[in-house]
């Protein structure tokens, strides 16, 4: 019982500097991304690794929940801003983009649609009843959003041609 105990904390250790080292990496990356981009940028890619870290944490469900949902609800303010703010779908459709900046946008509002059944379905699993089905297409979706995700997150940056210094 004593070895077992021993071995968790240490475990638990582990996981807590490799979580810290990660936050650190990431936060450097957004100060990196902020001061060559712009705040919508960094706030999606703030939106991003909080994502990245619930993929990352999957297996503690109340922090996967945590970094999953915030990431997600960042992402779907974020788009609705940058409709507000900048008539994202009026200049996605004037033809001005490039093919990798199609992309972006393309990808990554998929994976914004994907966010709501990913999340309905997530907790439906997490509810009890029959959970098998709901907790692999949870998992389906979630995978396919997060990889539509990331190459969004990726293409993003073939928008800076975009930016008005």
């Amino acid at each position: 019982m004593e070895i077992a105990l021993k071995h968790y904390v240490e475990t638990a250790k582990g996981q807590r500097s490799r979580f810290l080292a990660f936050a650190m990496v990431s936060l450097a990356c957004i100060c990196v991304i902020l001061r060559w981009t712009t705040p919508y940028m960094a706030v999606a890619s703030i939106a991003y690794f909080f994502l990245l870290s619930g993929v990352l944490l999957h297996s503690q469900r109340k922090l996967h929940i945590i970094f999953m949902s915030s990431g997600a609800l960042i992402d779907l303010l974020l788009v609705g801003v940058l409709e507000f703010e900048r008539s994202a779908i009026a200049a996605t459709l004037g033809g001005s983009l490039n093919v990798f900046q199609m992309g972006h946008i393309i990808t990554s509002s998929c994976a914004v649609a994907l966010y709501l059944p990913t999340m309905f379905f997530g907790l439906r699993a997490i509810s009890g009843k029959s959970v098998r089905d709901k907790r692999e297409t949870h998992i389906y979706l979630g995978r396919l959003a997060f990889v539509l995700r990331s190459i969004g997150f990726l293409l993003m940056f073939s928008l800076l041609e975009h930016i008005k210094r």
